[in-house]
Parts: structure tokens; sequence; C-alpha cells
């Protein structure tokens, strides 16, 4: 059984060391969440390696005493990297070096061969607090990022998902350990495996979300970047040519359905300052652009409505809506109904002709 738990941690360390040196490389004007997400893939990386090292050759050496200080140091790294990202002007202070305690007692304890307390207890309620610490912040939500601009909704989710890996560390802690202690050697722990394919998983799940969205890391590069300076003047000739380039390329690549497409990433395609592009739309659509693409969202939703055997879930999420009290929101502000009476009442015409 041991054998597959070293082949996937193998492969989960050079995964982990591949995506650590992808985020750490990313530059932007301000480098602290992408260095301490990168530094804590990288320790992960370097805790499956060390997983391996201590199962072939014993607890009895340098891999026994840094596993639990990895441990107990990627709770912390994860709090920090979003602490960062929901206010930019957070700097750093000597009251942060409380987060590294955990990771400092338990060095000192295993390398002096003090036990002043059971570690493994340590480890638990580590991941406990920060798991409880990061999910005060996915209970906060989006509007904590909304500085972020376009990038808020894609932080949020990183923040739940590390949020999610703190959660699943707390349980197969608990579950590894009760396991040992009921007498069975660490090679040959269920448990062991089931944490390490979930890993494997769960990275795996990161890798094929990034290759079809490569604008995963976008918010990397875009932190702390600042507002491009609205124009002076704005020539009305070229705002209409925007406008239309705009409309184009939202129509035939049916971005309104792209829960990614923002302002700023449309005005990069673009080649136009994302200012310039909201001042086109509002000039020639007198909306806002959230409100122009809720607007052509809802004319999908009409089309599916009338079109198509779709439910009403199905096609909210085919127009590119994400939640169902937005979608009905959206809906019955534009058309005066909601959309299964909208769809009643087209099948109704329809059936009168």
């Amino acid at each position: 059984m041991f054998i597959a738990v070293q082949n996937i941690n193998y492969v989960i360390a050079f995964v982990c060391a591949v995506l650590a040196i992808h985020v750490i490389k990313t530059k932007s004007v301000d480098r602290w969440p992408s260095l301490l997400l990168g530094l804590n893939l990288l320790i992960l990386a370097c805790h499956a390696l060390l997983v391996n090292f201590v199962a072939i050759w014993g607890r009895q050496n340098i891999g026994g005493v840094l596993i639990p200080c990895l441990a107990v140091s990627i709770g912390p790294l994860f709090f920090l990297c979003f602490t960062r990202a929901a206010n930019t002007k957070h700097r750093f202070r000597w009251l942060d070096l409380v987060h590294v305690f955990p990771a400092a007692l338990i060095f000192f304890m295993l390398l002096f061969k003090r036990i002043w307390m059971d570690i493994d207890h340590l480890i638990i309620l580590s991941f406990f607090v920060y798991a409880a610490l990061l999910s005060h912040k996915v209970y906060l939500g989006e509007a904590q990022f909304t500085h972020l601009s376009a990038n808020s909704r894609l932080v949020f989710h990183w923040l739940i998902g590390a949020t999610t890996v703190m959660v699943l560390a707390f349980i197969s802690e608990i579950l590894i350990l009760n396991e040992i202690r009921s007498g069975v050697e660490i090679q040959n722990a269920k448990t062991l495996l089931i944490t390490s394919i979930i890993k494997l998983s769960s990275l795996t799940f990161l890798i094929f979300a990034a290759l079809q969205n490569p604008k995963l890391f976008d918010w990397f590069i875009d932190f702390g970047t600042k507002v491009t300076p609205r124009p002076k003047q704005l020539d009305p000739e070229r705002l209409q040519i925007i406008a239309h380039e705009f409309t184009t390329l939202v129509d035939s690549n049916k971005l309104f359905a792209d829960d990614t497409a923002s302002l700023k990433s449309i005005s990069t395609r673009l080649g136009v300052p994302a200012r310039m592009l909201s001042e086109s739309i509002n000039d020639t659509f007198k909306q806002s652009f959230s409100k122009y693409m809720n607007v052509r969202r809802v004319e999908e939703a009409k089309k599916l409505l009338e079109l198509s055997d779709y439910s009403i879930t199905q096609l909210m999420y085919e127009a590119g809506f994400r939640t169902k009290s937005n979608f009905n929101k959206e809906f019955r502000a534009i058309e005066g109904v909601s959309p299964s009476v909208y769809r009643d009442r087209f099948a109704k015409k329809v059936r009168q002709q």
C-alpha cells in the first residue's frame, strides 16, 4: 500500500514544485500574495518528499523534525496571503510573527528533545485554528476583495479552495492519528493513502482548471497595479468605434456567458484602456458595462426559454448567470416577469397561433 502512497507523493511533490515556481516568478507591483502562495506550494512539495523519506528511514533524522514544522506552516501562509489580498495597505508587523510560533515551538522541541506538549495535538489545533480563520474570511464574502475589481471573484474562489484544503487537512490529520494510535503502522495507514489521493486529485483539478482558463493566475499579475487615469478628452467618434468593436467581440465569442470576462480583460483584448471602454459603453448604450452584459444575458436566456427545453437552472448557466437570485432579479427588472412565467406565456402564445 505504501508503495502507492510513495508514488503519489512523488507526483504531488513534482506538481507542487512546478506550480510554486510559476507562482513565485509571477511579476506584479505587490509580490506578497504570489510569494506567500508560492512558498506554500513549495512547502507542500517538500512535505510530500519528507513523508516518503521518513517512512523509509524512520523519524530519527532531520525529516522527522521538519515534517510537523512544515505542516503547521501551511495555514499561516494561506491566512497571510489572503489577509494581504483583502487589504493591500496591510503591512506585516512584528505581531504577525505569532503565526510562526507553532512551527518554531515544534522545531525547538524536536531539535532539543524537550517535548512540553503533544505535537500531534498541536498540529491538529493549528489546522483547526486556521481552518476557522479562513472560514471566517469566506463568510465575509467577495466584498472584501472589491478593490481588486475584475479579479475579486477569482481571488474569492482561491480563498474557498485554500479553506477547503485546511478543513480537509484538519479532518485527515485526526483520522490518520487515530489509525496510527490504534496500532497501525504509518506505512499501512489507509487514511494516509486516501489523503494522498485527495491531494493529487485536487492538484489535477487545479491544473485542468488552469488549462481551461489561463486567467486563473491573472490576479497575481494585476495585484497592486494602479488604475489607468481617465482621459481628459474623449473623441465621440472613437468611442463609437470602440463600442462597435466591443459588441462584435462580445457577440461573436458569447463573452456574456463567460463569468471570467471582465471590463479589464475585454479592454485588454481590444487594446484600449479599461476606462475608455467603460466610457464608450456608457456613451453609446447609456448603460454600465455590467448592466449591458446582464441585458445580453437576459436576451440569451429569452432565446433559450423560447427555443429549448432546458431547465431554468440549466439555461441560467448557459446565458451566463451564476446565481438564481441574480438571474431572477435581472430578468424581472428587464422583462417584468420571472423566467418561468415568460416561458409559460410564450408557450401559450405559440399554442394559440
